[in-house]
């Protein structure tokens, strides 16, 4: 199976090269392959610094050039657009992929009623308190009638399991479904969500989803939560509401009135405990933007 690794970069040369360097560390594991890099920036000086990257490596590397910030979902769109790959693999560009991985993706992958795989998240930045004691004794890879994503892809999993979502920053799907499911949601804003989205397409199409904990990557410089800086709180607070409101109507909702009550009071609670837990008051202030949905 051809694989096509879609990397889009906005804003950091150095990091993509950190990236790239894992893959060409272990690319005796790739045969048939390209690396599609969209270099997603609007500053003239990081563009060529990261097309500088992508020449830098003895690795068939295609780089998309907008020659503009286009965000992450339209980035990730024009990856697949370009794609000719049977499986396509998505990281971020704060990814070092590890060992072993692309052979345990196409083992995962053997089965043909798997639609789309994701692995293991290596964060340098541990989960909040929070994170870990809401999501203990959850499903993992869950999410729930009322629309509560359960995210606790714990490191110490040693098998694959079947889920209905994967890590962002690392998961991969046949190309053959997005034919039928359609390219990712650019009404999704941000950086959050959108892979969730997406994958559950996948799910919704009755495919398997899996979780392979052995497809490991570290994730370098995560902003989930309490990790994100200052400036960036209200805007983070705005995706959130934004994003987790549209998938719940669009996926979840189908006019049940039990499930929209449930779901509101769950994410009036959850906002108080998110501004206190990370003290950013804007998961508050901001909550009307549920009803813009």
């Amino acid at each position: 199976m051809k694989l096509s690794i879609i990397i889009p970069s906005y804003g950091r040369a150095n990091v993509l090269d950190n990236c790239l360097d894992s893959i060409n560390k272990i690319n005796n594991e790739l045969n048939n392959y390209e690396i599609i890099v969209i270099n997603n920036n609007n500053d003239l000086k990081i563009e060529k610094a990261t097309s500088k990257v992508c020449k830098k490596y003895d690795l068939n590397i295609i780089e998309i050039n907008p020659h503009k910030g286009l965000g992450s979902v339209k980035a990730r769109n024009e990856g697949i657009k370009k794609s000719k790959g049977e499986i396509l693999i998505f990281f971020d560009d704060d990814t070092i992929i590890q060992k072993n991985y692309f052979i345990e993706l196409l083992n995962t992958f053997k089965d043909i009623k798997v639609g789309a795989v994701g692995g293991a998240e290596i964060k340098e930045q541990k989960n909040s308190i929070f994170h870990n004691l809401l999501f203990k004794y959850k499903k993992t890879g869950d999410i729930t009638w009322s629309g509560n994503i359960i995210s606790n892809f714990s490191q110490k999993i040693t098998h694959n399991l079947n889920v209905k979502h994967l890590h962002g920053s690392n998961f991969s799907i046949r190309k053959k479904i997005i034919k039928k499911i359609g390219l990712m949601d650019e009404k999704m804003f941000g950086h959050y969500m959108d892979e969730t989205e997406f994958i559950y397409r996948v799910y919704e199409l009755g495919f398997n989803v899996v979780f392979n904990p052995k497809c490991r990557v570290i994730h370098t410089a995560s902003n989930i939560g309490g990790n994100i800086s200052p400036d960036k709180k209200k805007e983070w607070a705005y995706w959130y509401h934004k994003n987790t409101s549209y998938f719940f109507f669009k996926h979840l909702y189908k006019g049940n009135k039990l499930k929209l009550i449930c779901y509101l009071i769950r994410e009036f609670f959850m906002s108080i405990i998110r501004a206190i837990i990370y003290n950013n008051i804007y998961y508050l202030t901001n909550i009307a933007i549920i009803f813009k949905n």
